[in-house]
């Protein structure tokens, strides 16, 4: 009953047919047991209800909502059973129609098998405005049919955005326009910049194709621009941006306060995401360089020792450390099991990635997801006596689907 009062006061009002009434449309982020965060950025400003519930008819909504030009509205959706749907619908008072009903789950209980989708290295921005306005011809099609798949599976719980999308940071972005405005090649040169190729990169027809109905957690990555070592303005506008579009965290999941870090327990998994580039002030020319800081290692260290989930998953953009080849670069952390003072699998691991492993070992985490090397690759790093020491390391690909030259090595 509630809920048609509050839609009919929404009615009352002359209605604007105005087509583009959001920046960035429905959104889901990081899901618990019992909630998402749903985010939208309005494109002017809007009176909004949000109803939602586990069926129809909905049972819970929002009060009218007054939401700014620009500015996210994030609203969490909670109350629902572990493992369960959330339906959802949002009710604009300037828009002649209901928007539609979406469908998410919340993560499962322990002991209940789920499956999650990661996208990875996706340069989502880049390879939209090379495609647009002009460069090298860009991998499109194939990032636009690898989300196709990840929506066709109605088994999933979310998706990892794995690194390296809104591309801040950037050689190779082509100077195009959002929304009318004008956003210049390279890395962006002001705060507005940064804003358009986030607000790009979630619209309908590229990530947002999914987020609506996906719930998505977010790994970043070097083109985030968000290094510690970067003195121009660039990391500034770079997480200010992120967080006008991306909410940080629910209070379930443990982390950083800028959200580059973060830690979340599903079903029998604990996921830990890391931030290797905001703590690492010097730009890296050795594998020594690279570091958590102490602050997330004292975390990390502490999460995986409280946890008792029965599988443990580490994921970071790349190792902190890589080889000592100048013709890859440690400065990007490349390698794999093979970024050892050996070159090979049973060597020991150069930089911080030595302590990490000693981590992975002492509490028990099976997989290391990273990124970065634009490959599919896996294997159980093993000891100097050729034995499995439990810990597979795992590159995720590429979801545009083209590798660059540098990955064409031995390793």
């Amino acid at each position: 009953m509630l809920i048609s009062l509050l839609l009919s006061a929404l009615m009352l009002a002359p209605l604007v047919r105005d087509e583009a009434l959001f920046h960035v449309e429905e959104m889901v982020y990081h899901p618990t047991h019992d909630s998402v965060v749903l985010t939208l950025v309005p494109a002017r400003q809007l009176h909004i209800v949000v109803a939602w519930g586990a069926a129809e008819p909905l049972e819970f909504q929002t009060d009218v909502l007054l939401a700014d030009q620009g500015r996210p509205l994030n609203v969490p959706l909670t109350s629902v059973e572990p493992g369960g749907q959330i339906l959802y619908r949002v009710y604009v008072r300037e828009a002649p129609e209901p928007r539609a009903l979406h469908r998410v789950t919340t993560l499962p209980r322990r002991g209940t098998p789920f499956s999650f989708a990661v996208a990875a290295d996706t340069h989502t921005y880049a390879v939209w405005s090379k495609g647009t306005c002009g460069g090298s011809p860009p991998p499109l099609d194939q990032l636009l049919q690898t989300l196709e798949n990840i929506g066709d599976d109605p088994s999933l719980s979310f998706m990892m955005l794995g690194t390296d999308i809104a591309m801040t940071k950037c050689g190779s972005c082509s100077a195009c326009s959002v929304d009318g405005a004008p956003v210049s090649s390279g890395s962006v040169k002001n705060f507005a910049d940064a804003l358009l190729r986030w607000r790009r990169v979630l619209q309908p027809d590229l990530l947002g194709s999914l987020g609506a109905d996906l719930p998505l957690m977010l790994a970043l990555g070097d083109h985030e621009g968000e290094q510690g070592w970067l003195t121009n303005e660039t990391p500034r506008w770079s997480e200010a941006a992120r967080r006008r579009h991306v909410p940080l965290a629910a209070k379930s999941y443990s982390g950083g306060p800028q959200g580059g870090y973060f830690a979340v327990e599903m079903g029998d998994l604990l996921l830990v995401v890391l931030d290797i580039h905001r703590h690492t002030t010097l730009q890296p020319v050795s594998a020594d360089e690279w570091t958590l800081g102490s602050a997330q290692l004292t975390w990390l260290r502490r999460t995986l020792a409280r946890s008792d989930a029965p599988f443990k998953m580490v994921t970071a953009e790349h190792l902190l450390g890589g080889l000592f080849d100048p013709d890859v670069g440690t400065q990007k952390g490349r390698g794999g099991i093979t970024a050892t003072d050996d070159g090979t699998s049973r060597g020991t691991f150069l930089g911080e990635q030595a302590l990490l492993h000693e981590l992975f070992m002492a509490y028990g985490v099976q997989v290391f997801l990273s990124f970065q090397d634009h490959v599919s690759a896996w294997g159980e790093k093993l000891g100097p006596d050729g034995q499995g020491q439990g810990v597979t390391y795992l590159i995720g690909g590429r979801a545009s689907g083209v590798a660059p030259p540098a990955t064409a090595k031995s390793w």
